[in-house]
Formats: structure tokens, sequence, C-alpha cells
């Protein structure tokens, strides 16, 4: 389908908790007709994804941008698409990169842990020092601080302890 083209992608980290919509639409030529990224408050990432295609599709109807190749898959709750009038849709079903690197900069990555937090307790588990005490299992690739639990892979604390291991500072109790 030669037209238009756009993106779409929704983020919740943790699901749920802390969300963020993003989209881009470009015009037939290629030129980057209009884009967004926010964040929308607590959702679930299937809501944030809803959230980020009625915001494409709308965009759509201002620039009646029709054909439009949607970057993204289609969405189970189909209600955003029977509101869509004078518009020919086609999705890709692959996710769209672009959109998702837009909604990511909105959480910045969680700031660096230094070494000097970490204690070698075993020989490959630390124990990460700060506000509360988390212990890092290199060997295993896990932590059991909250970031981790709720699907930030990897935490500041375990690449911190793989920084340490791979510099060679890796000190083991007898």
């Amino acid at each position: 389908m030669a037209g238009w083209s756009g993106g779409f992608a929704g983020l919740s980290r943790p699901d749920p908790g802390p969300s963020g919509a993003a989209f881009w639409l470009r015009s037939p030529t290629g030129i980057l007709a209009c884009h967004s990224a926010e964040r929308i408050g607590r959702r679930s990432r299937a809501q944030a994804e809803s959230i980020a295609l009625e915001a494409l599709v709308g965009a759509a109807r201002r620039h009646k941008a029709s054909p439009l190749l949607i970057h993204g898959r289609e969405p189970r709750d189909d209600t955003i698409l029977k509101q869509v009038k004078g518009l020919r849709l086609e999705f890709t079903g692959a996710s769209d990169g672009e959109a998702e690197e837009m909604a990511g900069k909105l959480f910045p990555p969680p700031p660096a842990f230094g070494p000097d937090g970490l204690v070698p307790v075993g020989e490959s588990i630390y124990l990460a020092k700060g506000s509360r005490d988390y212990y890092v299992d290199v060997l295993l690739g896990t932590c059991t601080c909250p970031a981790f639990s709720f699907g930030r892979r990897p935490c500041k604390h375990l690449i911190a302890a793989e920084k340490m291991g791979a510099s060679g500072h890796v000190r083991t109790t007898a």
C-alpha cells in the first residue's frame, strides 16, 4: 500500500505502572508530519498501546492520511477501528521500533550504581548496599530488588556487579 505511514507504541514499567504512549506519522514523501510521546499516568501496557493507536488515528484524520500503513500490531479490541471513518488502514503486524524508542525515552534508565556499594559474599553473589540492601547473583543474572522483580532487567545493581566482575575486581570470601 503506497501512501502515508505511521507507528505507535505504548509501554508500562512495571505492568501496570507508570506508562507512556508514542506515535509518528509520515507523509507519502517520507516527511514527518507529526509525532508525540507523552506520559499517560498509571496504566497497563495494553491500555497504553490503545491510547497510542488512538492518538495516531486522530492525527491521521486531521491530516487526511489515507491510505495509512500502520507499523504495529492490530489491536485485539477493535473499538478504535470501528470509530474510523474515511481512512483505509493496514497493519504490518510487527511492533514499531521508532515509536518504542520514543516512548522509552519518557522513562530514563535508573541511575548508575557504583561498585563501592557492592560487597562480595560468594563466588558470584554480591550484597548491594544502599538505602536498602539487595542480593545480586551474577551467575544467574538475578537481583532481589523491586526493579528487577517488576521486569526492569537488568537492574542497576546487576549491571554494576557484572561490570565489577568483568573488570577483574571480583573478590570472594574464604
